[in-house]
């Protein structure tokens, strides 16, 4: 797919990425068995999930104090940020 080979590219040049999608998207436009080379950011609003992955969206109503409106909320299954500069991507 597009994304998969944009993902490639990027990753070639040194930088850590992934990719964000809901159900219907995962289940019409990507081979999953393809696209778990890369951590995927499931927006699914539930609390179990079909796929792996390495943040979970739950939420589109979540509320934060000293924000007005609705946020979406995401529980992160994997620490991204430690993950990176450990190993280098991202210019680290």
């Amino acid at each position: 797919t597009i994304t998969k080979d944009f993902m490639d590219t990027m990753t070639a040049k040194g930088w850590y990425t992934g990719f964000y999608a809901n159900k219907a998207y995962c289940d019409s436009y990507y081979d999953m068995n393809v696209m778990k080379a890369y951590p995927l950011w499931f927006a699914r609003y539930q609390s179990s999930v079909e796929y792996s992955c390495g943040l979970h969206q739950f939420t589109s109503v979540g509320l934060v104090n000293g924000i007005s409106g609705y946020l979406d909320v995401d529980i992160a299954y994997t620490d991204y940020p430690t993950y990176i500069k450990k190993n280098g991507y991202n210019g680290y």
